[in-house]
């Protein structure tokens, strides 16, 4: 996680020079290994059991660092729309505000399949677009135009805020229940599940109730 945070300057610094073939190019590559990371540390989190406060803290941070920043040089080189980059924001700083208030009573707000799939395609577009405008500007050099990247990148961050959407609605939801001070339900076992499995019956019929 500290190197994920750590990763994010470098990319900052390779990311300044758009359109240029090497600095796009160890854009891509310092990105995908912060991206490595981030699945790393949560396999061996699950694999010895260490959650720790300062990883339910930091883990988050160091990704919206990370994405955040990466979307942020894709605008500047016309292949992010603010519009996406805002819903992605509003949903992050919904879901962090989610989890401070469940925190407070003492539960658990998981992170459910568009949670997971939000992640994974924002990963994937970020490092097709840097990787794809690298060997784009190195075909410029050779006197060959390529504007496939900017284009593919564009289409792909509307794809990551179609997706992000859905969990606006899901915070609002929980975010409701939990400032009237209703209890959380309880969905399997007779234990209080972590919300957002998505998994279970119960759980969705909940979601789908009018607030009163």
């Amino acid at each position: 996680t500290l190197a994920r945070i750590a990763l994010v300057p470098v990319f900052m610094l390779c990311a300044s020079h758009p359109f240029h073939p090497a600095w796009m190019l160890a854009a891509a590559l310092v990105f995908t290994l912060a991206s490595l990371t981030d699945f790393l540390d949560g396999y061996l989190a699950r694999r010895w059991n260490m959650v720790t406060d300062f990883g339910k803290f930091a883990d988050p941070l160091a990704d919206k660092l990370l994405t955040t920043t990466a979307f942020l040089y894709m605008m500047t080189m016309n292949a992010c729309s603010p519009v996406v980059l805002v819903v992605i924001l509003a949903r992050e700083f919904a879901v962090s505000g989610v989890r401070m208030l469940a925190a407070v009573q003492n539960r658990v707000v998981a992170a459910n399949l568009w949670g997971k799939v939000k992640t994974v395609l924002q990963m994937l577009t970020i490092i097709v677009f840097y990787f794809g405008v690298a060997l784009e500007a190195w075909q410029g050099s050779m006197g060959v135009s390529v504007y496939l990247s900017q284009i593919v990148g564009y289409a792909l961050c509307w794809l990551v805020a179609a997706v992000a959407e859905p969990r606006l609605l899901y915070a609002r939801k929980i975010t409701r229940r939990l400032l009237a001070g209703r209890p959380m339900p309880v969905f399997s076992g007779g234990a209080a599940a972590p919300w957002g499995s998505g998994g279970n019956r119960r759980e969705k019929a909940f979601l789908k109730q009018p607030f009163r």
